[in-house]
Protein backbone atom coordinates (compact mmCIF):
# COMPACT_ATOMS: atom_id res chain seq x y z
CA UNK A 1 0.00 0.00 0.00
CA UNK A 2 1.31 3.47 -0.94
CA UNK A 3 0.53 6.68 0.97
CA UNK A 4 1.23 10.31 0.12
CA UNK A 5 2.81 11.67 3.34
CA UNK A 6 1.71 15.26 2.79
CA UNK A 7 -2.00 14.43 2.55
CA UNK A 8 -2.54 10.84 3.70
CA UNK A 9 -4.02 10.00 0.31
CA UNK A 10 -3.91 6.30 -0.55
CA UNK A 11 -2.28 6.20 -3.98
CA UNK A 12 -2.06 2.45 -4.57
CA UNK A 13 -3.06 -0.81 -2.96
CA UNK A 14 -2.26 -4.37 -4.04
CA UNK A 15 -3.48 -7.63 -2.54
CA UNK A 16 -2.69 -11.19 -3.56
CA UNK A 17 -3.99 -13.72 -4.43
CA UNK A 18 -6.10 -11.60 -6.74
CA UNK A 19 -8.99 -12.21 -9.14
CA UNK A 20 -10.22 -11.12 -12.56
CA UNK A 21 -12.56 -8.11 -12.07
CA UNK A 22 -14.50 -9.11 -15.20
CA UNK A 23 -15.90 -12.02 -13.16
CA UNK A 24 -18.06 -9.51 -11.30
CA UNK A 25 -19.65 -8.06 -14.44
CA UNK A 26 -22.58 -9.47 -16.37
CA UNK A 27 -25.12 -12.19 -15.74
CA UNK A 28 -22.73 -14.51 -13.93
CA UNK A 29 -21.50 -11.95 -11.42
CA UNK A 30 -23.59 -13.33 -8.56
CA UNK A 31 -22.47 -16.89 -9.08
CA UNK A 32 -18.87 -15.82 -9.62
CA UNK A 33 -18.94 -13.78 -6.40
CA UNK A 34 -20.04 -16.89 -4.50
CA UNK A 35 -17.17 -18.85 -6.08
CA UNK A 36 -14.69 -16.17 -5.03
CA UNK A 37 -16.06 -16.14 -1.48
CA UNK A 38 -15.56 -19.91 -1.25
CA UNK A 39 -12.06 -19.83 -2.74
CA UNK A 40 -9.65 -21.03 0.03
CA UNK A 41 -7.09 -18.46 -1.15
CA UNK A 42 -9.54 -15.67 -0.19
CA UNK A 43 -8.99 -13.38 -3.20
CA UNK A 44 -11.69 -10.98 -1.92
CA UNK A 45 -9.79 -10.49 1.34
CA UNK A 46 -8.11 -7.06 1.06
CA UNK A 47 -4.90 -7.78 2.94
CA UNK A 48 -3.44 -4.23 3.03
CA UNK A 49 -6.33 -3.08 5.24
CA UNK A 50 -7.97 -6.26 6.59
CA UNK A 51 -5.11 -8.66 7.43
CA UNK A 52 -3.32 -8.32 10.78
CA UNK A 53 0.40 -9.08 10.99
CA UNK A 54 2.93 -8.49 13.79
CA UNK A 55 5.05 -5.53 12.65
CA UNK A 56 8.31 -7.20 13.66
CA UNK A 57 11.40 -5.10 13.17
CA UNK A 58 9.49 -2.43 11.27
CA UNK A 59 8.46 -1.18 14.72
CA UNK A 60 12.09 -0.60 15.74
CA UNK A 61 12.26 2.93 14.22
CA UNK A 62 9.60 4.01 16.74
CA UNK A 63 11.99 2.89 19.48
CA UNK A 64 14.72 4.84 17.70
CA UNK A 65 12.49 7.94 17.60
CA UNK A 66 11.88 7.70 21.35
CA UNK A 67 15.62 7.21 21.91
CA UNK A 68 16.28 10.47 20.03
CA UNK A 69 13.42 12.25 21.84
CA UNK A 70 15.16 11.32 25.09
CA UNK A 71 18.23 13.22 23.95
CA UNK A 72 20.35 10.19 23.14
CA UNK A 73 22.53 10.05 20.04
CA UNK A 74 22.26 7.65 17.12
CA UNK A 75 26.03 7.24 17.21
CA UNK A 76 26.04 6.37 20.91
CA UNK A 77 28.09 3.24 21.62
CA UNK A 78 26.04 0.46 23.26
CA UNK A 79 26.48 -3.14 24.39
CA UNK A 80 24.76 -5.44 21.89
CA UNK A 81 26.07 -8.71 23.29
CA UNK A 82 23.19 -9.96 25.44
CA UNK A 83 20.51 -12.37 24.16
CA UNK A 84 18.86 -12.87 27.55
CA UNK A 85 17.28 -10.62 30.14
CA UNK A 86 16.32 -12.50 33.34
CA UNK A 87 12.88 -12.26 34.89
CA UNK A 88 14.33 -10.04 37.62
CA UNK A 89 15.36 -7.39 35.07
CA UNK A 90 13.49 -4.15 35.60
CA UNK A 91 12.29 -2.62 32.32
CA UNK A 92 11.81 1.16 32.82
CA UNK A 93 8.10 2.04 32.85
CA UNK A 94 7.19 5.37 34.47
CA UNK A 95 3.43 4.78 34.26
CA UNK A 96 3.63 1.55 36.29
CA UNK A 97 3.75 1.49 40.08
CA UNK A 98 7.36 1.40 41.15
CA UNK A 99 8.54 2.82 37.82
CA UNK A 100 9.36 -0.49 36.16
CA UNK A 101 7.82 -3.66 34.76
CA UNK A 102 9.04 -7.26 34.62
CA UNK A 103 8.27 -10.14 32.32
CA UNK A 104 6.02 -12.82 33.82
CA UNK A 105 8.09 -15.55 32.13
CA UNK A 106 10.16 -17.41 34.71
CA UNK A 107 12.96 -17.90 32.17
CA UNK A 108 13.05 -14.20 31.48
CA UNK A 109 13.21 -12.93 27.92
CA UNK A 110 15.41 -14.92 25.55
CA UNK A 111 15.80 -14.12 21.87
CA UNK A 112 18.10 -14.53 18.89
CA UNK A 113 19.70 -12.38 16.23
CA UNK A 114 18.87 -13.20 12.62
CA UNK A 115 22.54 -13.82 11.90
CA UNK A 116 25.34 -15.15 14.04
CA UNK A 117 28.32 -13.03 15.00
CA UNK A 118 26.22 -9.92 15.62
CA UNK A 119 26.71 -9.91 19.42
CA UNK A 120 29.09 -6.98 19.61
CA UNK A 121 29.47 -3.47 20.90
CA UNK A 122 28.67 -0.76 18.37
CA UNK A 123 26.61 2.32 17.59
CA UNK A 124 22.85 2.57 17.80
CA UNK A 125 22.79 3.39 14.07
CA UNK A 126 24.79 0.24 13.27
CA UNK A 127 22.41 -1.96 15.24
CA UNK A 128 19.32 -0.32 13.74
CA UNK A 129 20.36 -0.35 10.09
CA UNK A 130 21.32 -4.02 10.37
CA UNK A 131 18.23 -4.82 12.48
CA UNK A 132 20.25 -6.55 15.21
CA UNK A 133 17.90 -7.58 18.01
CA UNK A 134 20.54 -7.55 20.74
CA UNK A 135 21.24 -3.88 19.97
CA UNK A 136 17.62 -2.79 19.89
CA UNK A 137 16.78 -4.72 23.05
CA UNK A 138 19.65 -2.92 24.75
CA UNK A 139 18.06 0.34 23.62
CA UNK A 140 14.71 -0.85 24.99
CA UNK A 141 16.32 -1.69 28.33
CA UNK A 142 17.36 1.98 28.57
CA UNK A 143 14.05 3.46 27.35
CA UNK A 144 10.85 4.16 29.26
CA UNK A 145 8.34 1.58 27.94
CA UNK A 146 5.48 3.97 28.78
CA UNK A 147 7.01 6.80 26.74
CA UNK A 148 7.54 4.39 23.85
CA UNK A 149 3.93 3.30 24.09
CA UNK A 150 2.75 6.91 24.17
CA UNK A 151 4.72 7.65 21.01
CA UNK A 152 3.29 4.57 19.31
CA UNK A 153 -0.18 5.83 20.15
CA UNK A 154 0.58 9.37 18.97
CA UNK A 155 1.73 7.97 15.63
CA UNK A 156 -1.59 6.08 15.36
CA UNK A 157 0.08 2.66 15.28
CA UNK A 158 -2.73 0.46 16.55
CA UNK A 159 -3.53 -3.16 16.01
CA UNK A 160 -5.42 -4.02 12.85
CA UNK A 161 -8.80 -3.59 14.53
CA UNK A 162 -7.90 -0.06 15.65
CA UNK A 163 -7.38 -0.97 19.30
CA UNK A 164 -4.82 1.24 21.01
CA UNK A 165 -3.42 -1.53 23.23
CA UNK A 166 -1.74 -3.93 20.80
CA UNK A 167 0.62 -5.33 23.43
CA UNK A 168 1.26 -5.56 27.15
CA UNK A 169 3.97 -3.40 28.71
CA UNK A 170 5.47 -6.44 30.47
CA UNK A 171 6.05 -8.13 27.11
CA UNK A 172 9.66 -7.19 26.17
CA UNK A 173 9.39 -8.66 22.68
CA UNK A 174 6.74 -6.03 21.91
CA UNK A 175 9.32 -3.25 22.16
CA UNK A 176 10.82 -4.53 18.89
CA UNK A 177 7.58 -5.52 17.17
CA UNK A 178 6.75 -8.96 18.57
CA UNK A 179 3.12 -8.06 19.19
CA UNK A 180 0.38 -10.38 20.42
CA UNK A 181 -2.00 -8.55 18.03
CA UNK A 182 -1.00 -7.73 14.48
CA UNK A 183 -1.34 -4.49 12.53
CA UNK A 184 -1.98 -3.70 8.87
CA UNK A 185 0.25 -2.53 6.01
CA UNK A 186 -1.91 0.60 5.74
CA UNK A 187 -1.23 1.51 9.36
CA UNK A 188 2.52 0.98 8.96
CA UNK A 189 2.69 2.98 5.72
CA UNK A 190 0.89 5.84 7.47
CA UNK A 191 3.28 5.64 10.43
CA UNK A 192 6.37 5.83 8.24
CA UNK A 193 4.79 8.77 6.44
CA UNK A 194 5.37 10.61 9.73
CA UNK A 195 9.13 10.23 9.24
CA UNK A 196 8.86 11.17 5.56
CA UNK A 197 6.93 14.37 6.30
CA UNK A 198 9.17 15.55 9.10
CA UNK A 199 6.84 14.57 11.93
CA UNK A 200 3.32 15.15 10.56
CA UNK A 201 0.65 12.44 10.65
CA UNK A 202 -2.13 12.56 8.08
CA UNK A 203 -5.15 10.33 8.41
CA UNK A 204 -5.32 7.91 5.46
CA UNK A 205 -7.99 8.79 2.93
CA UNK A 206 -9.15 6.94 -0.16
CA UNK A 207 -11.40 9.68 -1.61
CA UNK A 208 -10.79 13.30 -2.54
CA UNK A 209 -14.33 14.17 -3.59
CA UNK A 210 -17.70 12.78 -4.64
CA UNK A 211 -19.47 14.18 -7.69
CA UNK A 212 -22.93 13.65 -9.14
CA UNK A 213 -22.83 11.26 -12.07
CA UNK A 214 -25.58 13.21 -13.79
CA UNK A 215 -24.64 16.83 -13.28
CA UNK A 216 -20.99 16.68 -12.24
CA UNK A 217 -21.92 18.70 -9.18
CA UNK A 218 -19.51 18.31 -6.29
CA UNK A 219 -21.39 16.62 -3.46
CA UNK A 220 -18.65 16.23 -0.87
CA UNK A 221 -14.93 16.84 -0.53
CA UNK A 222 -12.44 15.13 1.73
CA UNK A 223 -9.68 17.39 2.97
CA UNK A 224 -6.41 16.22 4.46
CA UNK A 225 -6.55 15.81 8.24
CA UNK A 226 -3.03 16.22 9.61
CA UNK A 227 -1.37 16.86 12.95
CA UNK A 228 2.17 17.07 14.27
CA UNK A 229 3.03 13.98 16.30
CA UNK A 230 6.84 14.11 16.23
CA UNK A 231 9.42 16.87 16.38
CA UNK A 232 11.03 17.55 13.00
CA UNK A 233 14.55 17.07 14.35
CA UNK A 234 13.57 13.65 15.74
CA UNK A 235 12.09 12.60 12.40
CA UNK A 236 15.26 13.76 10.65
CA UNK A 237 17.35 11.70 13.06
CA UNK A 238 15.34 8.60 12.21
CA UNK A 239 15.68 9.40 8.50
CA UNK A 240 19.46 9.70 8.85
CA UNK A 241 19.64 6.13 10.18
CA UNK A 242 17.03 4.52 7.93
CA UNK A 243 18.70 5.90 4.80
CA UNK A 244 21.63 3.66 5.69
CA UNK A 245 19.40 0.56 5.64
CA UNK A 246 19.28 0.77 1.84
CA UNK A 247 23.00 1.47 1.46
CA UNK A 248 24.84 -1.00 3.67
CA UNK A 249 22.19 -2.31 6.05
CA UNK A 250 19.61 -5.09 6.03
CA UNK A 251 17.96 -3.71 2.88
CA UNK A 252 21.06 -2.98 0.82
CA UNK A 253 19.72 -5.13 -2.05
CA UNK A 254 16.45 -3.20 -2.14
CA UNK A 255 17.72 0.30 -2.89
CA UNK A 256 15.90 2.38 -5.51
CA UNK A 257 18.86 4.47 -6.65
CA UNK A 258 18.08 7.46 -4.43
CA UNK A 259 20.63 6.98 -1.68
CA UNK A 260 20.13 10.41 -0.13
CA UNK A 261 16.37 10.66 -0.68
CA UNK A 262 14.99 7.26 0.32
CA UNK A 263 14.86 5.29 3.56
CA UNK A 264 13.40 1.99 4.75
CA UNK A 265 13.25 -0.68 7.41
CA UNK A 266 12.99 -4.41 6.92
CA UNK A 267 11.21 -6.82 9.22
CA UNK A 268 10.83 -10.57 9.50
CA UNK A 269 9.18 -13.09 11.76
CA UNK A 270 11.16 -16.05 13.15
CA UNK A 271 12.68 -18.11 10.32
CA UNK A 272 11.46 -15.52 7.80
CA UNK A 273 7.98 -17.03 7.45
CA UNK A 274 6.71 -13.48 6.90
CA UNK A 275 8.68 -10.45 5.75
CA UNK A 276 8.08 -6.72 5.69
CA UNK A 277 9.69 -3.78 3.95
CA UNK A 278 8.41 -0.30 4.76
CA UNK A 279 10.15 2.45 2.85
CA UNK A 280 9.65 6.06 1.87
CA UNK A 281 10.75 9.20 0.08
CA UNK A 282 9.43 12.69 0.81
CA UNK A 283 6.57 12.03 -1.61
CA UNK A 284 5.67 8.37 -1.02
CA UNK A 285 5.45 5.94 1.89
CA UNK A 286 5.06 2.27 1.01
CA UNK A 287 4.49 -0.81 3.16
CA UNK A 288 4.96 -4.26 1.68
CA UNK A 289 4.20 -7.55 3.44
CA UNK A 290 5.08 -10.93 1.92
CA UNK A 291 3.99 -14.26 3.32
CA UNK A 292 1.77 -17.25 2.72
CA UNK A 293 -1.17 -18.16 4.89
CA UNK A 294 -1.20 -21.60 3.26
CA UNK A 295 2.45 -22.36 3.96
CA UNK A 296 2.07 -21.62 7.67
CA UNK A 297 5.53 -21.74 9.25
CA UNK A 298 7.42 -22.50 6.03
CA UNK A 299 10.43 -20.20 5.64
CA UNK A 300 10.57 -17.78 2.70
CA UNK A 301 14.39 -17.84 2.68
Amino acid sequence: VVIEPETGEILAMVSAPTFDPSMLVGRMRGKNHQLLEKDPNKPLFDRPIMAYYPPGSTFKPVLLAQWIKDGKGVNAYIDGTSLHYPQSFRWPASCVEGGFTQTPDTDGYKFQNAEGGAQTWGTVAYGMKNSINSYTMKMASMTDACALNDLRSAMHITDGAGNDEPYALNQPSAYIGGWRNGTTPLIMASAYAVFASGGMYCEPKSLNKVESGKTGEEIKTYEASCERVLEENVANGVNYVLKQVLVDGSGYQRGIGLTDASAAKTGTTDNSTQTWTVGYTRGLSTASWVGSMNWGSRSLN
